[in-house]
């Protein structure tokens, strides 16, 4: 496990700890997951948004349906218009939102309560991404960070670091941690 003190400056970004480092697995966060209630509805379960891409779709269709699976009450994805098919036929139990450019996302955004984001799989690396994911931690909802909106930040993290707040979770593989914090991550190897 690796714990650091509040406010000492982190060896790999230089940026401030603002919190205990811990490593991640299930004696972490099981205890905290919910137990569902069979009397419950899918109104009170939570709204998933995951922010889709083209033509890289198989992953933000995995995240959608992971959503779904573990308990969200309702998972819609939103795809630019020249993925709508593909994700429509392919997401049976999911709503699929086609957007026809960065207004449109904010009309969705304003029109729906979503409790929660997924962003990344797919997406595309690029401006586009960043001012995407910066306005969804605006929101300071919940929200995942992967992939692309994670590459998006390369070069500049601090950006990234900046809008952070307590609900976000950041999903890097080694690759796309070593283009955000401009270090490789070292590795834990158990024998």
């Amino acid at each position: 496990m690796i714990t650091q003190q509040r406010g000492r400056a982190n060896e790999a970004t230089g940026l401030p700890v603002t919190g205990p480092c811990v490593e991640n697995g299930p004696d972490v966060w099981l205890h905290a997951l919910p137990r569902l209630d069979s009397n419950a509805c899918k109104y009170n379960r939570g709204h998933v948004l995951v922010l889709g891409g083209y033509p890289m779709t198989g992953a933000a269709r995995l995240v959608a349906r992971a959503a779904a699976r573990v308990g969200a009450g309702l998972t819609t994805v939103a795809v630019p218009e020249a993925a709508f098919a593909i994700y429509a036929t392919a997401l049976e139990s999911i709503m699929v939102q086609p957007l026809a450019n960065d207004d449109a996302l904010r009309e969705v955004l304003a029109a729906r309560s979503f409790s929660a984001f997924v962003i990344g799989p797919g997406h595309g690396v690029g401006e586009t991404t960043r001012g995407t994911v910066m306005t969804l931690l605006a929101t300071r909802k919940s929200i995942v960070l992967d992939a692309d909106a994670l590459t998006s930040f390369a070069g500049n993290s601090t950006e990234l670091f900046l809008a952070l707040h307590n609900n976000c979770v950041l999903t890097p593989h080694e690759g796309e941690f070593a283009r955000l914090f401009g270090v490789m991550a070292r590795r834990r190897i158990a024998l």
